[in-house]
């Protein structure tokens, strides 16, 4: 998967649905994407804003899904005990370096979509 196929993973995500998806490079500019910490900076002050980024969820409490490609999806996982507010669920395509048991730390536990291992790291 490359970068040039996120839109259309996106509007598949919400053709013919009332969802909203954002999907948003943690680490702009930079090929390194494995930082717990670029995606829980950008995720938190990301959602402090929310309404302002996306104007038709002002009021709601909409239910956050957040994932990763490859290493992005490592980034995001070690990153969930410190995202605030809590994301509802994590989709990983072909997430790096991430065990089965996807316990998150912390005792923290969102339902999981992974797919594309071939091999555990």
């Amino acid at each position: 998967m490359s970068t040039s196929n996120y839109n259309e993973l996106a509007s598949r995500i919400v053709e013919e649905k009332p969802y909203i998806v954002v999907i948003a490079d943690h680490n702009h500019g930079c090929m390194m994407k494995l930082f717990a910490w670029t995606f829980r900076t950008f995720y938190n002050k990301f959602m402090d804003h929310l309404e302002e980024y996306v104007p038709m969820c002002a009021g709601k409490e909409p239910t956050i899904l957040i994932g990763g490609h490859s290493a992005s999806g490592e980034a995001v996982i070690n990153a969930i005990p410190q995202l605030y507010p809590k994301a509802h669920g994590f989709i990983g395509l072909d997430p790096y370096k991430v065990t089965m048991d996807m316990s998150f730390g912390n005792d923290t536990s969102i339902p999981t979509l992974t797919w594309g291992f071939k091999k555990v790291s």
